[in-house]
């Protein structure tokens, strides 16, 4: 059935209000929208109708709002923007914060992160793929080639000497699903030095210098670690 010439819900209603008053109006000999005082009273009480819906949605969305559940996230790993060092321009990672379970880091562990902070220098100052697959996720790998390859393209070498850890602190350890993770602040000296390929002339660094880095590392439980990340401290 068809809900009649001025429809049906709010609207409806409020057209079948001002028909009505301006029917009583003319009965009365005041015109058709006599009743109600004209024409520019019409408009002015239709304007304030449509005035007082619009609050009253806005008022209804933000009580919703309000009360909504905040939304829960799944641990993951941490950003990265690394820009120190032989591993320069180095990503990893992605912006979610990190709620997983907590987790028990031992010396022996603290061992493992230092040995990895050198042999990856040290591979990755060889241009050695095959042993830096051996230490980092298949991610931090892909951007490792990458810098590699933009060396090469280059004509360069970046030769990373003479890395000494010097300071690491536990900055998050958690567990995700089967996987342990820990991030960790490392502070280490070392010499950068990009390298004419040809030549082997210095072009660039040289000197020894430290820096600290945040080193996320990542392992399958019972597994050995791996680096999945590297951020600017």
């Amino acid at each position: 059935m068809r809900p009649g010439f001025f429809g049906g819900g709010m609207f409806g209603g409020i057209a079948a209000g001002f028909l009505g008053a301006g029917l009583f109006g003319l009965m009365f000999g005041h015109g058709l929208f006599g009743g109600m005082a004209g024409f520019a009273s019409i408009i002015g009480l239709l304007f304030q109708v449509v005035l007082v819906v619009v609050v009253a949605r806005l008022i209804f969305a933000w009580w919703q709002r309000r009360n909504m559940p905040a939304p829960a996230y799944a641990a993951a790993h941490p950003a990265t923007g690394h820009s120190f060092g032989g591993l320069n321009g180095m990503l990893g990672g992605s912006n979610a914060p990190l709620l997983g379970e907590p987790l028990t880091i031992s010396k022996s562990d603290y061992d493992s992160f230092e040995r990895l902070l050198g042999d990856i220098q040290t591979a990755y100052s060889a241009e050695d793929l095959s042993a830096l697959r051996m230490k980092l996720t298949p991610e931090m790998l892909s951007y490792f080639s990458e810098q590699l390859a933009g060396n090469a393209s280059r004509g360069l070498v970046n030769r990373v000497t003479d890395v000494k850890l010097l300071q690491g602190d536990l900055a998050e350890p958690w567990r995700e699903g089967s996987a342990d993770y820990a991030t960790v602040a490392m502070k280490f000296a070392l010499t950068d030095s990009m390298v004419e390929r040809a030549s082997g002339r210095t072009v660039e660094g040289g000197e020894p210098s430290e820096v600290t880095e945040l080193w996320t590392f990542m392992r399958a439980r019972g597994g050995n670690w791996l680096l999945s990340a590297i951020q600017q401290n």
